[in-house]
């Protein structure tokens, strides 16, 4: 029996069983299966409207095929027959109302964030041509269900991330004036890089930025960890490069995952603009000379979580009054536009030459907002992450 043919005959399904399929515009609807003893077809018959939908044997079948007219004419002479086919089609018509009103409601409570999946044992004994629609409906409510908590709980995590960095402006206790301004752009709802300000005492000011491996939730546990722990080491050790290299022994242990991290990290004197900085694995600094002119931090050691007792080399750095130092992560460098083309250190560093008389947020936001604009009609696929300190002179 095919969907569409004319309905010239009714079938009495002895033994075996066939798929009752629903062909739309987007493919075929296995709407359910009907069993031995069963009559097929025969409303079509009686209501002269051609087949509403098609019959497969889903295993051997054997079928008593009876012509249309023999079925009208044993209807016209058996008015109980005739009844109880009509009484069928209301009950087909009564629950089809009742499962359309149904699912109008409970795709009404879907859109509305109010949907239980409890709602769905209020349909009891849905008809047979319903029963594998119901089905389906149930496994997209569940899934439309888990996607919802799926995102509340990338939301909470988000929140929790943002948390762990610093929002609030430092206020050093020795009366410098600080213009630092950080400013992070995930890719996904969570991510990967982070950045941290705080003074280790009344003069020493840490500044980082930093990059984790992989994406995702593993990518934001291990960012959380990073970020906790070279907080601890940077308060523990009495230099950078120790700091550094406790830290790295740290996250180091236990990563069976074998992530690491790539980190810039400077701690810098804010009364006489002198400290130290240490590269790991990540992208060069700029520093931008208020008279012109501008140098970058390229010395390197390996990323945090690699290797167990490596080096960590430092470099001692020099900032005077009107001195800017800007980070970012490889997210800027990497961005691409519709057409493949990256945005580039080059770009980049075009981009920044003028900056040496802005302060930290202009920066900032013209880095991101340049970058963001490259790579508009494109999807953004890592984090942008930049940080700007100008330093001003207390003496």
């Amino acid at each position: 029996m095919r969907q569409g043919e004319a309905s010239d005959s009714a079938h009495i399904i002895i033994e075996g069983s066939g798929a009752i399929l629903i062909e739309t515009n987007y493919g075929t609807v296995n709407l359910s299966t009907v069993s031995a003893p069963t009559l097929v077809g025969e409303i079509g018959v009686f209501m002269g409207v051609p087949r509403t939908a098609t019959i497969e044997a889903t295993m051997p079948l054997r079928a008593l095929r009876i012509d249309s007219g023999d079925l009208q004419k044993f209807g016209s002479e058996n008015p109980q027959f005739l009844a109880a086919v009509m009484m069928r089609v209301g009950r087909r018509f009564q629950a089809f109302n009742h499962a359309v009103g149904f699912y109008s409601n409970a795709l009404q409570a879907l859109r509305q964030h109010d949907f239980d999946l409890r709602l769905l044992d209020d349909l009891k004994a849905p008809l047979p041509e319903l029963v594998d629609f119901m089905h389906s409906f149930r496994r997209l409510a569940e899934e439309i269900a888990e996607r919802r908590a799926h995102r509340e709980e990338m939301a909470s995590a988000a929140a929790i991330q943002r948390a762990m960095l610093p929002v609030a402006p430092l206020r050093p206790r020795c009366g410098a004036t600080l213009d630092l301004f950080a400013h992070m752009l995930p890719a996904r709802e969570i991510g990967g890089d982070f950045y941290d300000y705080f003074f280790l005492d009344d003069r020493r000011l840490v500044i980082t930025l930093g990059d984790v491996s992989g994406k995702g939730i593993p990518a934001a546990l291990y960012m959380a960890t990073v970020l906790t722990v070279l907080r601890v080491a940077l308060r523990q050790q009495p230099t950078l490069g120790g700091a550094m290299e406790a830290a790295n022994d740290l996250l180091v242990a236990n990563n069976d995952e074998a992530m690491f991290a790539t980190v810039f990290c400077a701690v810098l004197d804010v009364r006489d603009g002198v400290g130290a900085a240490c590269n790991c694995g990540h992208p060069a600094p700029f520093v931008l000379r208020r008279g012109g002119g501008r140098d970058r931090i390229a010395s390197s050691s390996l990323p945090l979580g690699l290797q167990l007792c490596a080096p960590f080399k430092t470099e001692t750095m020099f900032m005077r009054n009107g001195d800017m130092i800007l980070l970012w992560t490889d997210g800027l460098s990497d961005a691409l536009n519709a057409a493949g083309e990256r945005y580039g250190e080059q770009r980049l560093e075009q981009l920044v030459s003028g900056f040496a008389t802005k302060n930290a947020r202009d920066c900032v936001l013209t880095v991101t907002d340049s970058v963001t604009k490259f790579g508009a009609d494109a999807s953004q696929f890592d984090d942008l992450t930049a940080l700007a300190f100008v330093y001003h002179s207390t003496s």
